[in-house]
């Protein structure tokens, strides 16, 4: 391994000495310049195809490839794999060649593990030599000489964490090639040792391979399509984000899902945290999908549902889905739910006379108090609601309500989800009749919850709460916030106390 080629540094890269009376401080150089060329992906792909080709025909380059389901993910892995892969079949061998200097770049020296202390993410900005020496010498103009020596000394000690941006963009896309080459150890151990269908309990077929590497596929998803763990199988995969990618296998699409490390891009704010393993991924939606309700006729819920999970000795992970069919965002999917109501009167009209009647009792009942919760005031409620506002809010309590159905799911079976519950909507019609889809997807950070709890806290909230809950029109006028208390409270929030409310 060795230096980016623009680099021209001595002695140990990472700890250049300095001249011009800083001798005695040390830093870390970029193993990358900012005028580094960061090569685009069409040359890996050209490299790994004559990788995979090469390991469906060739035992002996099979063998080799096998190895690399045991090794360890890391920035040094695409280019140690090419190389030894380059060694045994010639057409690799040329295909490395061919990328020219892209091999030189996979080759780089690594970033140190110490620069990143939580992710890559987080990791904080690297301080270039110039600029520590001009805060040294901007120090040293305004500090007296032992205020001087004492800051000069922090530089002499200071941790070496932090990273350029380019460095980021090397580690990420170096990493994303190491799990490919995981990919093609799987594919290689998985071409002499198939899944026995016969090793299944409790409807799961669990495998486990001559790495280490296990691997679970339920008895129905191996039925119809066998090979979606083998990523031989897998045509068109593409990259949706950073820990999501997407399939085809006999025409057929599904989701891919890696567990999440701090070598990925896409953390949380504060830094990475670990979430569920693929294979407790996969088994909690099983019980999701199993236990999912029915809804009502115009709601439907539903959960995304795992088909296998793959397990590396090193811990590299993924999940299996099915792809959600529709996936739209829940502005627009009520935004197509109002629009049908406008558009079909004759269907709705008794349930706006309805709620057009629970709206004035409601407003009769706590005017003084619903007024106030007007701000900025535009008018009172002396207006009748209007069919338009029924629509707006009889679609936003659809969402709403599939939404508090999937999460009172998911509380029922001890989990919650400390990242905020991911949930896709889809509005369909069939014949006139309208039905809002809502899939909850994405478990990675759901976890484990006293059931209790969880159901003491949400009858609380619903005790308690409403004001956090409601949705407010986007008329403010007295009638429309009644009409929209008064469909919550249908829901089974308690608005009884409304005027004690502060």
């Amino acid at each position: 391994m060795h230096k980016s080629q623009s680099q021209n540094t001595k002695g140990n890269p990472d700890l250049p000495k300095l001249d011009s009376g800083f001798d005695d401080l040390v830093f870390r150089e970029p193993v990358i310049s900012d005028d580094e060329i960061l090569y685009d992906v069409r040359r890996w792909s050209i490299v790994t195809e004559a990788a995979k080709r090469a390991v469906r025909n060739s035992t002996e380059t099979r063998a080799l490839a096998k190895e690399f389901s045991s090794s360890k993910l890391s920035e040094e892995l695409p280019y140690h794999a090419l190389r030894a892969l380059a060694s045994t079949d010639p057409q690799v061998a040329r295909s490395a060649r061919s990328v020219g200097k892209f091999m030189d770049y996979l080759a780089i020296d690594p970033v140190p593990e110490s620069a990143l202390p939580i992710d890559i993410r987080t990791a904080p900005p690297l301080i270039t030599k110039d600029a520590r020496i001009e805060r040294l010498i901007n120090a040293r103009e305004s500090m007296s000489p032992e205020k001087y020596a004492a800051h000069k000394q922090q530089f002499t000690t200071v941790d070496k964490k932090g990273v350029t941006n380019r460095e980021k963009k090397l580690i990420a896309e170096r990493y994303g090639y190491a799990r490919d080459i995981k990919l093609l150890g799987l594919t290689a151990e998985l071409y002499d040792s198939p899944i026995n269908p016969d090793d299944s309990e409790d409807g799961v077929i669990r495998h486990v391979l001559e790495s280490g590497t296990t691997l679970g596929i339920t008895n129905e998803a191996y039925r119809e399509h066998p090979g979606i763990l083998d990523p031989e199988s897998w045509q068109g995969r593409r990259q949706l984000k950073d820990r999501v990618y997407e399939f085809t296998v006999d025409d057929r699409e599904y989701i891919m899902k890696e567990r999440k490390t701090n070598r990925h891009i896409d953390t949380m704010e504060k830094g990475h945290r670990d979430g569920l393993t693929s294979e407790e991924e996969f088994y909690l939606s099983q019980r999701l999908v199993n236990s999912q309700q029915s809804g009502s006729s115009e709601i439907e819920v539903a959960w995304e549902k795992s088909l296998g999970f793959v397990h590396f000795p090193d811990g590299y992970q993924f999940c299996v889905f099915e792809k959600i069919p529709v996936m739209d965002s829940k502005a627009s999917a009520t935004s197509q739910f109002a629009n049908h109501i406008l558009k079909n009167p004759e269907i709705y009209d008794g349930e706006f006379t309805e709620a057009s009647k629970r709206a004035e009792a409601m407003y009769s009942m706590h005017q003084e108090r619903i007024d106030d919760l007007l701000w900025p005031r535009s008018g009172r409620g002396d207006a009748p609601l209007s069919y338009t506002e029924f629509a707006l809010l009889k679609s936003q309590y659809a969402a709403f309500e599939a939404k508090e159905s999937l999460r009172q799911n998911a509380n029922a079976q001890g989990y919650d989800d400390r990242d905020g519950m991911e949930v896709s909507f889809h509005f369909s019609t069939n014949h006139d009749k309208a039905k809002l889809v809502a899939t909850g997807y994405d478990y990675e950070y759901y976890n484990r919850q006293d059931i209790d709890e969880m159901m003491q806290r949400t009858a609380i909230l619903k005790e308690s709460r409403f004001e956090s809950f409601y949705i407010r029109p986007e008329r403010k006028v007295g009638i429309t916030y009644a009409a929209s208390l008064s469909m919550l409270e249908a829901l089974g929030w308690t608005i009884d106390d409304l005027d004690d409310t502060e």
